[in-house]
């Protein structure tokens, strides 16, 4: 490696007619490998920070259609009468909910599914969930879809949750990035959550 890097730079330590002595044709060596490493650190760099910028912009991108989604939602819901986010501010999370007493009504958007759910975060005895599937025969009833109960055994808390059905997903053929798609997402999210949270609300009072 080192004679071939000599020759590169018109250096060739083997020929006895070279004008340089054993000691400068080291030393030059030692200074082409350096600006030759040198010069491959500010590449890789250079490649790095455009990789970094990248994700920044993408990441921004996402931020903004996250902040600009929930926005939109509010409006919706605010025209309903919904006013329980009147004092929420939309943030750039995959989440955008409330809270009543213990729970987080949310709305989520997950990687292939949407949701509407009541989250109950310290519910390590599963005493909470325990007490609202009591009247799970008689919510179930009163709702207009397929509500899911989930003690998250290993977790701390526990979900109640009602997600877009499987066949209405198929039929929206967009992706959450394409904000073409937004109003009919918006409208299911708007109308789930209304339906979701006056059939599960008063039961979940009766329980705290």
């Amino acid at each position: 490696y080192g004679r071939a890097l000599a020759l590169t730079h018109g250096i060739d330590p083997d020929n006895p007619q070279t004008p340089h002595n054993r000691d400068y044709v080291k030393r030059r060596l030692e200074e082409l490998k350096k600006q030759q490493e040198e010069q491959q650190e500010q590449e890789q760099q250079q490649e790095k920070e455009k990789e970094e910028n990248a994700k920044s912009k993408t990441v921004e991108e996402s931020d903004r259609r996250l902040t600009k989604f929930w926005t939109l939602l509010k409006n919706k819901l605010k025209e309903s009468k919904f006013d329980h986010f009147e004092r929420i501010s939309p943030n750039p999370y995959y989440n955008f909910g409330f809270t009543r007493n213990s729970g987080y009504y949310n709305f989520c958007i997950g990687r292939h599914r949407y949701r509407v759910e009541l989250y109950i975060s310290n519910d390590p005895d599963k005493n909470f969930i325990d007490a609202m599937s009591e009247y799970k025969h008689e919510i179930e009833q009163k709702f207009d879809g397929m509500i899911e109960w989930e003690r998250l055994e290993s977790k701390i808390g526990s979900r109640i949750k009602f997600e877009m059905p499987i066949e209405q997903i198929s039929k929206l053929e967009i992706k959450f990035s394409n904000e073409q798609g937004w109003n009919e997402l918006i409208d299911w999210y708007a109308d789930a959550m209304q339906r979701f949270y006056t059939v599960i609300n008063p039961y979940f009072e009766r329980i705290k």
